[in-house]
């Protein structure tokens, strides 16, 4: 069992990569943060969120991670350098999941 520290505000999601080896998590102070398993040391910071992170995932493969934003906006990350290549942008109410599709060529999102 790890603790995992390093987050200023609660926990809003928390999932492992496909092959386990990492987990993300979405918090109220507007990141997510990528983990080791072995060891519970923080891999990667996310941030580019005006709002807290309601969610957070990896992609099929683990190379990408999405991040769902009360800010309206979600993230797709390069899950390796933690650098955002793409902000989807268009939802009129804060986005509460994202999730990639099986090939991860496309993001799905809800919002209110």
């Amino acid at each position: 069992v790890l603790t995992l520290r390093g987050h200023a505000e609660r926990l809003s999601s928390a999932s492992f990569a496909p092959d386990g080896t990492q987990v993300i998590t979405a918090s109220w102070d507007y990141t997510a943060k990528i983990w080791d398993t072995a060891f519970g040391e923080c891999l990667q910071t996310l941030e580019g969120h005006d709002a807290l992170v309601e969610f957070s995932a990896f992609s099929p493969e683990g190379t990408e991670v999405v991040t769902a934003s009360v800010d309206r906006t979600a993230c797709i990350f390069e899950a390796a350098f933690g650098e955002c290549v793409q902000t989807l942008c268009g939802h009129e109410g804060g986005i509460h999941s994202a999730a990639f599709s099986p090939d991860s060529l496309q993001v799905v999102t809800a919002s209110d």
